[in-house]
């Protein structure tokens, strides 16, 4: 039997707005990058995977620097701005000369909340997520954020932490948990840094 599709101008608006739906859901409302949730939920996946077929999958925890201060001295709706342009730059940030240094496709970039963004890299290990992490830590602090003059330093920048899985965790929650240290670690240390997770 011969089923006939329904390709109505009906059934293809219910279908493109269900799309747009599922990502409304997923995206941060501010940056459009993933939002908390999608990103949780993908990590697990991506820790499920990478335990299944013995792969390593690398985090990276960015946190813009003195972030709270740049909100207090020029207002939120330049700290909007502020967190848009970052989002862009970790979004779209393409190396065409060095494969290991650019998000790819299959990385999955989020806003984790308020100033704070991860970059989960599947099939990466540290040293990689090291080289990507680096490069858009120059990346940033080489763009020109309105009243920026005003932090420490004069410069809005970010730092950021990198675990790895298997060496660093062994479940989503301690691969984010060690990430996180290795950020605080950076932001110990004098910000505008990367740091590795170090047992």
């Amino acid at each position: 039997m011969i089923y006939k599709q329904d390709f109505s101008l009906d059934n293809y608006v219910k279908a493109a707005s269900n799309k747009k739906l599922e990502e409304l859901v997923v995206r941060d409302g501010l940056t459009n990058l993933y939002n908390h949730r999608y990103f949780q939920e993908r990590t697990e996946e991506e820790v499920s995977r990478a335990n299944r077929y013995n792969l390593v999958l690398s985090l990276v925890f960015f946190d813009l620097d003195y972030f709270k201060n740049y909100n207090d001295t020029n207002g939120h709706i330049n700290g909007d701005q502020a967190l848009i342009k970052v989002a862009e730059i970790l979004r779209n940030s393409m190396r065409k000369s060095d494969v290991v240094a650019r998000v790819r496709k299959t990385d999955i970039v989020a806003r984790y909340g308020g100033e704070e963004f991860v970059v989960l890299l599947p099939e990466t290990s540290k040293d990689g997520a090291k080289v990507m992490a680096e490069r858009l830590r120059k990346v940033i602090e080489s763009q020109e954020f309105t009243g920026e003059d005003k932090l420490p330093g004069g410069k809005l920048t970010i730092s950021a932490g990198i675990a790895s899985f298997p060496d660093d965790a062994s479940t989503r929650t301690e691969l984010i948990e060690k990430a996180d240290q290795a950020c605080y670690h950076a932001k110990a240390s004098g910000r505008n840094t990367v740091c590795l997770y170090d047992k």
